[in-house]
């Protein structure tokens, strides 16, 4: 019997969460000898009908009859269709062992990475630690089960806090920046209605939300506390350091090696509890410094997921792709967000 393989199949490998996953799966896999074949999208998600197609292309080279067992990440390939059609494909062409990562599978085994213990802790953390009363939440798309089960643990935690949920704090955002200063430049409309705390169900909407209101004038933590969850290296760096929830991802990345060998032996997966932590920075008030070497300038920045030097900035192709005026102006009114504080945009245009 030769080396066991495996495939993964994975969105945006180089993404935080996914890149810590894989080293806990990978350190996992080679201890026990076994042999691990990536494929990865580009991006998790698109934002044209071509780059949809041409970047899923990279599952049609994972040939199912090469390996002992696969593993799907299936959040993280976010492409409308795509991961439905990944497993379908492989339900057809093979009968070893998936596993796959946050989604109910028509097929497969599957688990969700479950973050509510940890949302739950930084809510409490800002009543018990901080005594704020007035917290509102910003969570995800709505129907997404991240969504819920962390819209969830922040009811609960006021709940058990003797607090009451009030509808106008709760917001819905899509996971990206551009929720999170949405949010913003609402109550900066209306700073009366500005809550005394806004959690976040993710880093991304709360860096959105922090420069935003941060160029608005309003200071953080002294004006308002802001918390996010993920706890990423952008998050840790900012102007102050994000109070988040730090995921587990490199356990979970283990667990998911050990639940598919154990699929492969024909035993049932076992259960675990994998504990989250919090990560306490400076933007709920308790000012722990964090890495001030390194410190970047604004919450928002050029090397950032949403700066112009982005893997997300596809403004320049996708002018080049224009056929005419109305289409170019659309584009750059698309994409205005990644060169935001120019004074001014010249086009140069042949007949």
């Amino acid at each position: 019997m030769g080396k066991k393989k495996i495939a993964v199949l994975i969105g945006q490998a180089d993404e935080d969460y996914q890149k810590e996953f894989l080293k806990g799966l990978l350190e996992t896999a080679f201890a026990r000898d076994i042999s691990v074949r990536i494929f990865s999208m580009f991006i998790k998600y698109q934002n044209s009908p071509e780059r949809e197609i041409g970047d899923a292309v990279i599952f049609s080279l994972a040939d199912p009859a090469s390996y002992d067992g696969i593993i799907i990440m299936s959040d993280t390939i976010q492409t409308p269709g795509v991961e439905k059609k990944i497993e379908q494909s492989i339900h057809e062409k093979f009968d070893g062992p998936v596993l796959c990562i946050d989604c109910e599978s028509e097929y497969f085994e599957s688990f969700w990475t479950d973050g509510y213990q940890g949302v739950y802790d930084s809510i409490s953390h800002l009543i018990e630690e901080h005594g704020i009363d007035d917290i509102a939440y910003l969570t995800g798309r709505s129907g997404h089960t991240h969504s819920i089960r962390r819209l969830q643990a922040y009811k609960d935690a006021m709940k058990d806090h003797g607090l009451s949920v009030r509808d106008d704090r709760v917001f819905y955002g899509d996971f990206w920046y551009t929720s999170g200063a949405g949010l913003g430049e609402e109550f900066l409309h209306d700073k009366k209605k500005m809550p005394k705390a806004i959690a976040c169900a993710n880093d991304c909407m709360a860096l959105g939300l922090a420069r935003i209101l941060d160029e608005g004038g309003v200071r953080i933590p002294e004006d308002i506390i802001i918390t996010g969850y993920g706890s990423g290296d952008e998050g840790r760096l900012a102007p102050k350091s994000i109070t988040s929830v730090e995921i587990p991802s490199q356990e979970y990345g283990a667990y998911a090696l050990e639940s598919l060998m154990d699929m492969m032996n024909d035993k049932p997966i076992k259960q675990r509890n994998i504990p989250y932590h919090q990560y306490i920075g400076e933007s709920c008030g308790c000012c722990q410094e964090r890495e001030p070497e390194r410190r970047r300038e604004g919450f928002g920045n050029d090397n950032s997921d949403e700066g112009f030097f982005s893997i997300h900035n596809t403004m320049e192709e996708d002018m080049l792709r224009c056929d005419s005026l109305e289409d170019i102006l659309t584009v750059i009114y698309e994409n205005i967000h990644y060169i935001r504080g120019v004074k001014s945009l010249d086009l140069c245009l042949c007949d």
